[in-house]
This record gives C-alpha cells, structure tokens and sequence, in this order.
C-alpha cells in the first residue's frame, strides 16, 4: 500500500484566496531491506537454474529428434511408394511379355504347326498317303570324314 502525504509549497507574491496550495508527494510505505542470501539459498538457486537448462535442452533436442525423424520418415515412405508403382509396371510389362510368350508357344506347339514344319524340313508321314517330295540327289558330294582315335 502507498501513503501519499502533502507536502507544502511556497508561498506566492500574489495576495490570493490559496496563498498556501500543497501538492502531493508519493511515497513507499514499507520499504524492504536489502536481503542477505544464504550460502544454502544461492546453492538451491544455482540448482534450479542449472535444472531448468538441462530440462530446456532436453525439450529442445526432443523437438528436433521428433521433427528430425518425421521428415526422415516421411521421405522413405514417399521412396517405398516410388519403388511399388515402378515395380507394379515392371509386372504388368512382364505379365503381358509372358501371355505373348505363352500364346506364341501354344501356336508353335499345335499339330497343324508341327506338320507345317515338318513338311518343310522333308519329312513325310508314312502310311497316310501322302507322297514323299523330291530331293534333287546331289552329285559330286564330299562326304566329310570323321576323325577317329
């Protein structure tokens, strides 16, 4: 609580009805002595603040491990995805690659390709009629000669 108290002021050289007018001067009312601090006071204060910048640090590299390791996390998840859709595509190309691959092997492996083929490399089918076509005979033909032990 502040006391305030008047304190008187001069007087004027004018002859008036107030010749004497007090202004007021604020003042503390309690004034505080200056305290002396115990060793153990200082000791418990220096503790606290060596605590609190410990706990502040501790925040501080929590903070930055958790937003650190969010970005991180963030960033592998957007590659693994990257890497699925590429290896989805890679699968379908290989998917239709194979379908072509079977579809030509069944076209090669029906009876009327394999007859195809083999009236084309000479060869006949006995005992269905069909006659043997005609291979020119060759004259003059070096029959090569195999080397033996």
């Amino acid at each position: 609580m502040v006391k305030t108290t008047r304190k008187p002021v001069a007087r004027t050289t004018s002859r008036s009805v107030r010749a004497r007018r007090t202004a007021p001067v604020i003042r503390p009312a309690d004034r505080r002595r200056a305290t002396v601090r115990t060793v153990r006071q200082r000791r418990r204060a220096k503790a606290t603040s060596a605590l609190q910048v410990s706990v502040m640090v501790l925040v501080v590299s929590m903070l930055v491990s958790f937003v650190f390791s969010s970005i991180l996390g963030n960033s592998m998840l957007e590659k693994t995805r990257r890497e699925r859709i590429a290896a989805q595509s890679r699968t379908r190309v290989a998917q239709t690659e194979v379908n072509r691959l079977r579809r030509d092997l069944d076209e090669l492996s029906s009876m009327e390709s394999v007859d195809r083929w083999a009236m084309s490399a000479g060869m006949v089918l006995t005992g269905s009629g069909i006659s043997r076509p005609t291979v020119p005979p060759v004259l003059n033909a070096e029959v090569p000669t195999v080397a033996s032990r």
